[in-house]
């Protein structure tokens, strides 16, 4: 069976509320994807432990969508690419809204083949 890889960029969704801060903490949107969808009606949903495979991008890559630079997407983009994706039946990047149609649109026409 082919995995799912997963990347965790940043962004609310990767981040835990520290009094008027947010800090990132990939763990809680991967714990909250884990959960979610061994919890769900899929027929793979016995199977999440070994469905999901986590890419690590460095945690210096990672950044809340709103301080986004074509640095850090050019970095995002180059750790995907460091896979072999043909492994991988697709690809989850976690990523914040704010910059997501942006990131939606350069990864539409980088991943486009």
């Amino acid at each position: 069976m082919k995995k799912i890889l997963t990347v965790y960029t940043g962004g609310t969704i990767c981040c835990e509320a520290d009094g008027k801060m947010r800090n990132l903490n990939p763990k809680l949107a991967k714990r909250a994807l884990i959960s979610n969808f061994s919890a769900g009606k899929s027929k793979y949903s016995q199977l999440t432990a070994e469905l999901f495979e986590d890419s690590n991008l460095e945690s210096k890559k990672q950044t809340l969508s709103e301080n986004m630079t074509l640095k850090k997407l050019s970095d995002i983009i180059e750790h995907i690419k460091s896979f072999d994706l043909s492994k991988y039946c697709g690809v989850i990047v976690m990523h914040g809204t704010d910059t997501l149609a942006f990131t939606a649109s350069i990864f539409s026409y980088v991943f486009s083949d």
